[in-house]
């Protein structure tokens, strides 16, 4: 099975939910906790290095028949690619989760498990902010559920969960008792079937649609994107100084050289 999501969005809970036994899970997180106990310091170019681990442990996990969950934000595609591509091939059944949180739930999320799980790197909240709307920035979910579907045509199921616990039911329930409650289901795919298929506005930067295409770009999040690109871009323009640094760089190697035949020529007529 392959979680995606942003830290803290609930993937933990999905896990449970789907009833996963007998796996091996490669967790980012759980891999820098067990690392670094054991090598300190020299833990770093093991973290560092996430694909090599990746594939280590699909290999291992396939060779001793495990069941494999693959915990990742969903940038790194290459990773998530080869595990799809070995575990096809060793005839596994592929599983997709998506979870959805909102930025309020994320944030409370986090911090309550900054508080109560000591052996996990704590996650600023300014941090578990920049990480979320990077998230829906990027697209994470139009590239896998619009842009390239292809790498979703060889999972046997594909599920949309909303894992919000900040709603009218359980807004007065203690935090704790709120990560251990079921995530509602959006949208369900077993083989070529859709089973679920609950309108949800804002999954992240897609909406999800109760009927076929089941699923279109969020179009405030297509409209942000253009407009932080355009600003960007007129930015650019607009600073003379970036454009006259490159140009006096330029010049300047040009006079440097002129420079050096001149002395060269003066010295030549010393002699």
């Amino acid at each position: 099975m392959i979680l995606i999501g942003p830290p803290a969005s609930g993937k933990s809970t999905v896990k449970k939910q789907l009833h996963f036994s007998n796996c091996i899970n490669v967790d980012l997180d759980e891999i820098k906790i067990i690392a670094t106990e054991a090598f300190q310091n020299k833990a770093f170019p093991i973290i560092n290095d996430f694909s090599t681990i990746i594939q280590i442990m699909v290999k291992k996990a396939i060779n001793d028949s495990y069941n494999i969950i693959l915990d990742s934000t969903g940038k790194m595609v290459s990773p998530i690619k080869y595990v799809v591509k070995k575990t096809h091939e060793a005839s596994y059944k592929i599983i997709f989760a998506f979870v959805w949180s909102s930025l309020e739930t994320v944030r409370e999320r986090a911090e309550f498990r900054n508080a109560s799980q000591i052996a996990r790197q704590a996650m600023p909240g300014r941090v578990i902010i920049s990480v979320y709307e990077e998230f829906i920035k990027k697209g994470i979910m139009s590239y896998y559920l619009i842009d390239r579907p292809h790498i979703l045509q060889l999972a046997n199921e594909v599920y949309l969960f909303n894992n919000d616990v900040n709603t009218t039911s359980l807004k007065d329930t203690p935090l704790d008792a709120k990560i251990q409650s079921n995530a509602q289901l959006v949208f369900k795919r077993a083989d070529d079937v859709v089973e679920v298929a609950n309108g949800f506005e804002g999954y992240y930067d897609v909406n999800v649609l109760s009927e076929a295409p089941y699923f279109e770009k969020h179009r405030a999040t297509v409209v942000a994107t253009a407009a932080a690109a355009a600003a960007a871009t007129a930015t650019a323009d607009l600073d003379p100084d970036a454009r006259g640094r490159g140009k006096k760089s330029r010049s300047y190697k040009r006079n440097k050289r002129s420079n050096k035949k001149t002395k060269k020529n003066k010295s030549y007529k010393k002699e």
